[in-house]
């Protein structure tokens, strides 16, 4: 069902900026540098900090929310490009005048929360190549209001953030080739266990001045131990999408770049356990609805993303918030198995 009515709006509309903070970057460096626990990150960001210690510059950031208006209003199907990359994230894509690159954090609840310990999965890289995000969090924790908190959820709601012109400082190889031609691997609970050498052979400093933008969400847990996904599940993960990808576009914006294309992959599909095939589905529903021009896939399930884009292609969009959200729960999509880190 369509919504045709005088008071229908466009969903991008209902996407609402709940804090927006310019922070210098020297100031963080100073007053809320990053603390690790682990030797191994704080060696590698001691390294770092050696090279770019004098670099200037502002990171903004900024936490969304889907507001009530999404009851009234109309997912609209725009064009999008969906695009695959067999590879993590290389950041080798970067913002131009006329278009706003961002990548993906497969966020936690708690917004970069477990960047400073032994844990090294897709947050903890990101965080680690990008260690002023750990100092984002410092200042956040030390600064709290009732709208500026480390959450990117807040009583059950998402709120997640958008974090721009963040220093890209080290670069991370999680499967390297050893000297002796076995693959190296660093992900997950394996980096705590990596020796020196190895994690000098994976993790490098990076020694030209790079920025990039990053969409912090998190992805839904299951909230019984069914495992077809409930109703208030796909909403979450409908609503988290839409705020993201909302913040992110009316971020590039307001940087006055023309399109806004998003790199992505198997977010909240491995310690949270979502369905692969839905992950993708949801994102191209929400990256359309919002007019992002292109997604990313990364090192993705190609049989998963193939089904996904047949239904996106089926679906014809023109239709209302909960429409969609029906739409979701008549494809009966189970929970997967968590992978364990």
């Amino acid at each position: 069902m369509s919504l045709d009515n005088e008071n229908t709006v466009d969903i991008h509309d209902s996407v609402s900026q709940m804090v927006k903070v310019d922070l210098e970057q020297q100031e963080l460096l100073k007053n809320y540098p990053p603390e690790y626990g682990n030797p191994s990150k704080k060696s590698k960001y001691e390294e770092a900090l050696s090279i770019h210690k004098g670099q200037n510059g502002k990171i903004t950031i900024s936490r969304w929310k889907l507001n009530d208006k999404k009851d009234s209003s109309q997912l609209i199907k725009h064009n999008l490009t969906c695009s695959v990359s067999n590879e993590y994230f290389k950041y080798e894509d970067v913002s131009t005048e006329d278009k706003m690159v961002f990548y993906l954090n497969y966020a936690d609840p708690n917004l970069f929360g477990y960047y400073d310990g032994d844990l090294f999965t897709q947050d903890e890289i990101q965080t680690l190549e990008h260690p002023l995000l750990g100092s984002v969090m410092e200042y956040i924790d030390k600064n709290e209001t009732d709208v500026l908190r480390s959450r990117t959820e807040e009583k059950g709601e998402p709120t997640p953030y958008v974090v721009e012109n963040v220093p890209y400082w080290i670069c991370v190889n999680i499967n390297s080739v050893l000297p002796d031609g076995k693959i190296l691997n660093l992900y997950g609970r394996l980096f705590s266990q990596a020796t020196k050498d190895e994690i000098d052979l994976g993790i490098k400093p990076i020694q030209d001045e790079r920025r990039n933008n990053i969409i912090a969400m998190a992805a839904p847990t299951p909230t019984s131990s069914s495992t077809e996904y409930k109703r208030k599940e796909l909403e979450k993960l409908l609503k988290t999408v839409l705020a993201a990808f909302g913040g992110a576009k009316k971020a590039a914006e307001a940087n006055g770049h023309k399109s806004c294309h998003i790199h992505t992959g198997n977010w909240g599909a491995g310690a949270f356990g979502n369905n692969r095939e839905l992950i993708y589905f949801v994102q191209m529903i929400g990256a359309s609805s919002i007019g992002i021009q292109e997604l990313i896939f990364h090192s993705i399930d190609q049989g998963d993303l193939k089904k996904a884009q047949e239904k996106y292609n089926d679906w014809k969009g023109n239709c209302s918030f909960e429409d969609c959200l029906e739409l979701l729960m008549e494809q009966h999509y189970t929970w997967g198995n968590p992978d364990g880190n």
